[in-house]
């Protein structure tokens, strides 16, 4: 199983791999406002119900978002700490256009302006974990 990662400066969306690494569903979304110790108590639930995962799997924004050198590094700092604090390796995957591609999902899923809010990051985080999981096939 893995976990992926839509990281953000506001929300951190999570999502996870079935058994057989095919199929990646969203899990939560988490503020980033509530401090790390409230999104690292999160994974270490998600890891407590579903097993140790092979690998965490972030989003890399990609040089088509001109703020992405800045998110890069915030990301590259998150990720040198999930290795330290889970002993998990991390995998990074383009993550280009997936908030867009999230939106129109929930958007064409009948999702109300609410719930799309709600799940955006989830959604996202889903959409890079499956591209991950799909490149490996």
């Amino acid at each position: 199983m893995y976990i992926g990662i839509d990281y953000g400066k506001s929300r951190v969306g999570i999502a996870k791999s079935d058994s057989t690494n095919t199929l990646a569903t969203p899990l939560d979304v988490i503020s980033v406002k509530k401090g790390f110790n409230v999104l690292f108590e999160r994974i270490k639930d998600v890891l407590k119900k579903e097993g140790i995962a092979e690998g965490f799997v972030i989003g890399n924004p990609g040089e088509e978002d001109p703020r992405a050198a800045i998110l890069f590094e915030d990301i590259r700092v998150f990720a040198e700490i999930l290795t330290g604090e889970f002993g998990i390796p991390v995998y990074y995957f383009d993550e280009q256009f997936t908030s867009r591609q999230a939106f129109d999902l929930l958007l064409q899923g009948g999702s109300g302006r609410k719930k799309r809010k709600q799940m955006l990051d989830a959604a996202s985080a889903s959409l890079i974990l499956q591209g991950f999981l799909d490149s490996m096939q």
